[in-house]
């Protein structure tokens, strides 16, 4: 066993999300390498989107608890790592760093929201200057870090791409869709406005009305009032054209995205950053039609789909592009060949990015990390 310990403070499961999932991989990753972790966990029960008055107190009683395991956890060597909260509880977030700073002899900083990145934050003003020659920044993406540069100014920097928490696809279904097959849309998240659901329904609804061959599959809980009602009354309309998976388990997402051609992600969620359902459709070689938040413009690029300006009608534009698609079989093949050779690549880049986070961690190296603009 090393010497130092790992106190890793961010979201764990459940409930189970992108972000809490990666800190779960990550703490397992820093385990195996025979790192001391130490998980304080400042998750509540319940989804985001739909918060109420008893969230915010089961919150602020974690973050009293997170405060107090960083002050008993601290020790000589220790590494203090935190993902920064993006809404209100930035603030949290500022506390529990400022007490780190103090107690922890490097500190990692895992960026994984871009709305402090979108309009800067005061807290995190105060973040970055606190203890800038023994912190480091993880970003998802370069542009997000170059991003975050332009904003805070220049820091100490690595990229560590969610690309690394999908396993892509050996190989493409080679068959070439006729002409009169349906075109099969798909979207996953939890069901709600901000999450684009009603965009989606509203690109169907188009496209079916214009006399397209089309279906759609929903999956994810309906989280949200009216959500439901809407899925029910779709069913009723188009009958089996659309399907509502509900929740669905890990191991059942590679059955849904072998289903559908076309993923749709219309989100205009302000905490978007690499959204883990982007890159899973992704490597199933699924191209994508989403919207420009978070780093998603980063992500999808080339023939891995198109990205709508989110001030844009996001139904009227993709029911265009998808118009084209569906009469371009033999294109949407060949779409799908150089999704899953640029994923795969970026899987293995990314599988080395945060090898060298581990290294970082595990050898409490804070002289390790390159300065940004090294790592292109």
């Amino acid at each position: 066993m090393n010497s130092h310990r790992v106190i890793i403070l961010g979201a764990f499961p459940p409930p189970v999300h992108g972000a809490s999932k990666n800190n779960a991989i990550l703490a397992e990753r820093l385990e195996k390498s025979g790192v001391d972790v130490t998980r304080l966990d400042v998750a509540v029960p319940g989804i985001s989107h739909a918060r109420t008055g008893f969230y915010h107190l089961q919150r602020l009683w974690r973050n009293v608890m997170a405060l107090h395991g960083v002050v008993k956890n601290a020790q000589k060597g220790s590494v203090f790592y935190m993902v920064p909260d993006g809404g209100a509880g930035i603030w949290y977030s500022l506390i529990h760093f400022q007490v780190a700073t103090k107690r922890y002899d490097l500190l990692v900083l895992h960026h994984r929201t871009h709305k402090y990145i979108d309009s800067i934050s005061s807290a995190m003003v105060k973040m970055t200057e606190l203890a800038p020659d023994k912190t480091v920044h993880v970003f998802l993406t370069h542009g997000m870090a170059s991003r975050f540069v332009k904003k805070y100014g220049a820091c100490r920097a690595i990229v560590a791409s969610n690309a690394r928490f999908v396993e892509p696809d050996k190989r493409v279904d080679s068959k070439i869709k006729d002409k009169n097959d349906a075109l099969h849309l798909g979207y996953l998240s939890n069901l709600c406005r901000e999450k684009g659901f009603y965009e989606v329904v509203d690109t169907f609804r188009y496209l079916h009305d214009a006399g397209m061959n089309i279906t759609l599959d929903l999956a994810g809980p309906a989280i949200e009032e009216g959500v439901q009602s809407t899925i029910d009354a779709l069913q009723i309309s188009y009958g089996s054209k659309v399907r509502h998976w509900g929740y669905i388990k890990p191991h059942q997402k590679s059955k849904f995205y072998k289903k559908i051609d076309v993923f749709l992600f219309p989100t205009q969620y302000k905490l978007e950053a690499a959204p883990n359902v982007v890159y899973e459709a992704l490597s199933a070689s699924v191209p994508v039609i989403a919207t420009d938040r978070g780093c998603i413009p980063d992500i999808v690029t080339g023939l891995r789909g198109v990205v709508i300006n989110r001030t844009r009608n996001y139904s009227e534009l993709a029911s265009k592009i998808l118009a084209i698609w569906s009469s371009e079989a033999e294109s949407l093949l060949r779409r799908k060949t150089k999704i899953l050779h640029s994923i795969q690549k970026e899987h293995n880049q990314a599988g080395k990015q945060y090898d060298g986070l581990i290294k970082l961690m595990n050898s409490n190296m804070i002289n390790a990390p390159l300065h940004m603009g090294d790592e292109q």
